[in-house]
């Protein structure tokens, strides 16, 4: 029932057409997953909410992906591969965009001590990783590398597997950076306390602009690599269970899709290696 009240809502077709709309139904689910936790006094739910999250995001993906239903005849050079996929690859950017989001507000206006006990796995995370490169952490090239790596193959297994299932890593990571933007953001409350009711407003822009200024260099590949590879995997499911239903897995359209996939895994590697290039040198 929870999944057609969200077909209502937030309608697939509607998705590919206004990517953006993602961006309000992630914040819905990730906040619906806190209020949630609230309710119930869960401590330590950082990843109960993620997994809260999920699922209501698995579902409106898996259908998302389907509704994309003409993909394999489409006709994409190998240079425009990813442009083919535009509105899909819009539908994860806005999604992964507003669960970050959502994450920062909650995190960043909840009492100092019961954001803490909520997001401490989140914290953690960041704190090991050291989400900052080596401002806050010494990790060597290779270090980065296989972690990345490792985390990119788990985002390709799980959307070929699952479907959308890739949808569980991609808010867990949205949600270690949303907490370490919200974290910044209340740690420069003070700096802001003079304009009044405006603080909270300027200490969340100042917030947001400066941990993204510390993430951005090696970030921006990083999350362009996991995004790749969650949209390959998830077309690749598709494809699967499309070929499987006429049983002509190697048929001439689907030889082509595949090449379409391997590319932009391809690509979603090469992200990745440069993030751990940019992220080991500073």
């Amino acid at each position: 029932m929870f999944s057609m009240v969200l077909e209502q809502i937030f309608k697939t077709k509607d998705l590919l057409n206004k990517p953006h709309l993602s961006f309000y139904a992630s914040f819905a689910f990730v906040s619906s997953a806190i209020l949630i936790a609230l309710v119930l006094q869960i401590k330590d739910s950082g990843m109960f909410i993620v997994a809260l999250s999920s699922l209501p995001a698995v579902v409106l993906f898996l259908r998302t992906i389907f509704a994309e239903e003409h993909f394999i005849e489409k006709k994409c050079s190998t240079i425009r591969v990813l442009d083919c996929y535009k509105p899909l690859i819009s539908v994860y950017f806005w999604f992964f965009i507003g669960t970050t989001l959502a994450f920062a507000l909650w995190s960043s206006i909840l009492p100092q001590n019961l954001s803490n006990d909520m997001f401490s796995e989140q914290k953690l995370t960041y704190a090991r990783m050291g989400i900052t490169g080596n401002l806050t952490a010494n990790f060597s090239f290779n270090e980065i590398l296989i972690n990345n790596a490792k985390i990119l193959f788990m985002l390709m297994i799980l959307s070929f597997l699952y479907g959308a299932g890739s949808i569980f890593l991609l808010i867990w990571n949205a949600s270690v950076l949303g907490v370490f933007i919200g974290t910044s953001i209340s740690s420069n409350m003070a700096m802001f306390s003079a304009i009044g009711p405006l603080a909270y407003g300027g200490a969340f822009i100042y917030g947001f602009l400066i941990s993204f200024l510390r993430i951005l260099p090696h970030g921006m590949f990083e999350i362009g690599g996991f995004f790749t590879a969650s949209i390959a995997g998830g077309l690749l499911s598709v494809v699967v269970e499309n070929a499987s239903e006429k049983k002509q897995y190697l048929g001439r359209e689907y030889k082509k899709v595949y090449k379409d996939i391997l590319i932009t895994f391809v690509f979603a590697m090469v992200l990745i290696l440069l993030g751990a290039v940019v992220e080991s040198s500073y």
